[in-house]
């Protein structure tokens, strides 16, 4: 219970951003026709989803949900294996020699 294994806020947390950005998805998949992405506001079309989100935010003003990072030095677990994680990593770079991996994980 210490670890926070018992704490399923995370969950809610990772679940309600998997929803959010589902729903960007879906917006824009509705605004797609063939290869086109095709502005219901100005008829403007865009080959690629990333330069026609810019559009919508700068010209149109649309707010697309985004995913805003949890504080990872609060998630006791995510610690716990990022920190198994480098030990392993520099165990390794010992075994192997490799000295510029060994001083860059001490940092």
């Amino acid at each position: 219970e210490s670890l926070g294994f018992c704490d399923f806020g995370t969950i809610h947390h990772l679940r309600e951003n998997l929803q959010a950005l589902d729903q960007n998805d879906s917006q824009m998949e509705a605004m797609k026709n063939e290869d086109l992405y095709e502005c219901p506001l100005c008829a403007k079309t865009y080959y690629k989803s990333g330069w026609f989100k810019k559009h919508l935010e700068k010209k149109h003003c649309w707010k697309f949900c985004s995913v805003e990072n949890m504080d990872a030095d609060s998630n006791p677990v995510h610690c716990f294996l990022l920190m198994s994680l480098l030990l392993r990593d520099t165990c390794n770079a010992y075994q192997m020699g490799d000295g510029e991996r060994i001083v860059r994980n001490a940092y």
